[in-house]
């Protein structure tokens, strides 16, 4: 019982006591009067006798108003505190309140002068304001969501000292641009909260708590029982009063693995609607290298909801490394408006074209579709023997066109393979000089090679059938690559024929998905055999033709198609890294190098106007293991290769970084990478508070606290009762007086006409 008052030792016999006093003295005026009876009262004791249950009743409830304003005096005295939590601090015990603040790039949500993570600060200061007025041993821990490992303060002592440092440090920081875990800001609180063993220990966390937060709300549940069951009270602190709308840059991306230098590279923007009602004529800024491009992209109709793809064309003047931003007007949450990519635009795309039969000249063919005029094209290809492959570089090739050779020796062979598996594109072409036994055993490899299927002995030709096989002969699948050939809007493709081909081995399984590959049948006859194959080797693709490239076999070469099929092959087939690396702001860059191709010297240069200072480090080599799955004494340190590792953390900032290295050979060598705000951070739909009490069960819904935007009452502990000083007073006035009416009815009160009588 002494458990819910702060001074208990007004309890006890004393207490008893008093309330006991009312009963004493009721029973004492029962017996106070000597019993007389005499004639004339009989009919007076009959009245009584009929009114006696009522009276009784009515004196019983006299009696207990009496015994409940003692009691009430000795709650009021004693200071009946109903949560336990308070009562614990009015004793004595230290208060430990951890704050949770939300920085993800969401709460940069914006209205009038504020925002989310604006309102969340002033959270945080008319907290440590309420806990100096409350007085007693209070203690605070501040966690930002973007760096829980990290935190601003622990267990600092809240005093006037520590409220002006702390208004000052809350000026200092900013909202990230990164996409957060609430639930990992929650673990990390609860182990925070689990080193205080004894204490009253609070948690506030302070969000715009999204709709996207609660979807799976099955970590954070886990955690808040957690929480719970160690005896933290949790406060789920909004900061945000209203659903804003919001227009968000989601994507932007091209054509950009061919991009050269004075060729217009197609571009295209994905712009969302993450708000409720339709928008229209939304204008995209362009800019490159910082220069706003004189372009005029718009958006007519934006729907509630809706994505839409806006395409344009960005002309490079000069080769190199570039870098390209859309911006969108701005609105409530500027950190979604802009875009950024990175590109290094060659000066020509390169491709090696390999002919096996030079006499044929099936080479010129590619060459004439793809660098006809170099300068308009963006492509230049170089035309040799099979020998090229391996005593030449071809790491600065695109692609590469290997057209009826009829073997390749071993080294041609490694050349190719490593070229692949780094990322160049392969595109065969069969012909009469190929020998289909060197290609089944050193090419197809059982299935893991350069070559797709296994070959029949000799080609075979396509006779025209009318009745058995009537229509094109060629027969296209849905695939990007093709897209230009299909339709009514290539009648050419209804026109070409194939006369002769090579068809795969009977024994070859023709249905894709019977086998158990990677090979896929984009283009067939239609006899149903396969023509155009494509598969990957490592980073690399592979396209298989089973015809030729010149017009021995077929007539596809004479015709326009041919020229925008080659444009649409490279684009499929080129190398990926012209695109540079694009992440999510927050992700880390790392970089193992190895020592013997980069000095120790490493500058990382910043976005520009992000406020940051560039970076510059002397790594020295380290041992990396390679095999990381093997158990710790099964690992051979001495073995393990030494690399140069840099782990750069510094990213929240959207724009493109900038890692400079020096070679072997005293290059300078930069290596570029685009950061931005994550895609689902625009979503700024609100999960209201009947959505997460729902999330959270009805167990944990009673427990955790749920404050509204804008709400300070909560701040001074009035919402939950916890000190019921005023409560009782009020009951006591209110008991005083019913024992006050009480009392007087059933006293006895002479009437004036009686007086006269």
């Amino acid at each position: 019982m002494g458990s819910w008052f702060l001074n208990a030792g007004f309890l006890g016999w004393g207490a008893a006591a008093l309330v006991s006093a009312p009963v004493i003295i009721h029973l004492i005026n029962r017996y106070r009067f000597r019993r007389v009876e005499f004639a004339a009262m009989e009919f007076l004791l009959a009245s009584q006798q009929r009114n006696r249950r009522r009276v009784l009743i009515e004196q019983l409830l006299l009696l207990l108003l009496r015994m409940l304003l003692v009691i009430g005096l000795i709650a009021l005295i004693a200071r009946l505190v109903l949560d336990p939590s308070t009562l614990s601090m009015l004793q004595g015990a230290e208060v430990y309140h951890v704050v949770l603040i939300d920085d993800s790039a969401s709460m940069q949500d914006r209205w009038g002068e504020t925002n989310a993570f604006d309102e969340g600060k002033s959270v945080i200061g008319k907290l440590v304001a309420a806990s100096l007025a409350e007085g007693g041993g209070q203690r605070l821990t501040l966690l930002r969501l973007s760096r829980t490992a990290q935190p601003d303060y622990i267990d600092q002592p809240i005093d006037r000292a520590f409220q002006g440092e702390l208004d000052a440090r809350l000026q200092s920081i900013s909202c990230s641009h990164q996409r957060l875990e609430l639930a990992d800001g929650l673990d990390a609180a609860a182990q925070l909260l689990a080193k205080q063993p004894t204490g009253v220990k609070h948690l506030h966390v302070v969000s715009d708590f999204r709709h996207n937060d609660w979807q799976d709300p099955r970590a954070l549940v886990e955690f808040l029982e957690r929480l719970d069951g160690d005896g933290v009270t949790v406060n789920l602190v909004r900061t945000v009063p209203a659903r804003h709308e919001n227009l968000a840059v989601t994507g932007l991306r091209g054509e950009l693995q061919v991009a050269s230098a004075r060729v217009p590279v197609r571009l295209t923007a994905v712009v969302a609607n993450r708000g409720e009602t339709l928008v229209g004529q939304v204008n995209l800024a362009v800019f490159v290298d910082g220069e706003r491009l004189p372009l005029a992209v718009t958006v007519e109709r934006l729907e509630a909801g809706q994505e839409v793809e806006q395409s344009f064309e960005v002309t490079f003047d000069t080769p190199g490394k570039h870098r390209i931003e859309v911006v969108l007007p701005g609105d409530s949450l500027a950190a979604d408006d802009r875009w950024h990519l990175a590109v290094d635009v060659a000066a020509a795309n390169r491709v090696l074209i390999i002919e096996g039969d030079p006499a044929a000249e099936e080479g010129l063919f590619p060459t004439l579709a793809l660098a006809a005029n170099p300068q308009a094209s963006g492509y230049q290809t170089v035309v040799a023997s099979v020998d090229y492959l391996y005593r030449q570089n071809i790491d600065g090739f695109q692609s590469i066109l290997v057209l009826n050779v009829p073997e390749l020796p071993p080294d041609a062979i490694e050349a190719l393979e490593t070229f692949v598996q780094g990322g160049g594109g392969l595109v065969w072409y069969v012909g009469d000089a190929i020998n289909p036994a060197s290609y089944n055993t050193a090419l197809y490899a059982e299935g893991n090679g350069l070559f797709p299927v296994v070959l029949a002995d000799a080609p075979r030709e396509l006779p025209r059938d009318e009745t058995a096989a009537p229509g094109p002969d060629l027969v296209l699948a849905e695939h990007a690559m093709l897209a230009g050939l299909q339709g009514q809007d290539n009648p050419e493709i209804e026109a070409t024929r194939i006369f002769r081909y090579f068809p795969v081995d009977d024994d070859w399984e023709r249905d894709d998905r019977k086998r158990d590959d990677d090979v896929k049948t984009i283009a067939a006859l239609r006899t149903r055999e396969p023509l155009l194959l494509e598969h990957r080797l490592g980073s690399g693709r592979i396209i298989t033709c089973l015809t030729s490239c010149g017009t021995g076999w077929t007539n596809f070469p004479q015709y326009r198609s041919f020229v925008p099929f080659h444009f649409e092959l490279q684009k499929y087939i080129s190398r990926a890294d012209r695109v540079l690396p694009s992440r999510e702001a927050g992700a880390a860059i790392h970089l193992e190098l190895d020592p013997a191709q980069f000095g120790p010297s490493i500058r990382i240069d910043p976005p520009e106007n992000s406020g940051q200072v560039t970076t510059e480090l002397q790594v020295q080599p380290v041992s990396v293991p390679v095999d990381t799955a093997a158990p710790a004494d099964q690992k051979d340190e001495s073995k393990a290769p030494l690399q140069r590792v840099v782990d750069y953390e510094r990213t929240d900032m959207p724009g493109i970084y900038r890692v400079k290295l020096v070679d072997a050979a005293d290059v300078n060598v930069e290596r570029w990478y685009a950061y931005n705000t994550g895609s689902d951070e625009g979503r700024l739909e609100l999960a209201d508070s009947a959505a997460i009490r729902q999330a959270l069960g009805p167990a944990l819904s009673e427990k955790v606290r749920i404050q509204e935007a804008g709400s300070t009452e909560w701040l001074a502990g009035r919402e939950s009762d916890r000190d019921v000083r005023e409560w009782i007073l009020v009951l006591l006035v209110l008991v005083l007086l019913a024992e006050q009416l009480l009392a007087y009815r059933l006293s006895y009160h002479s009437t004036a006409q009686g007086a006269r009588r």
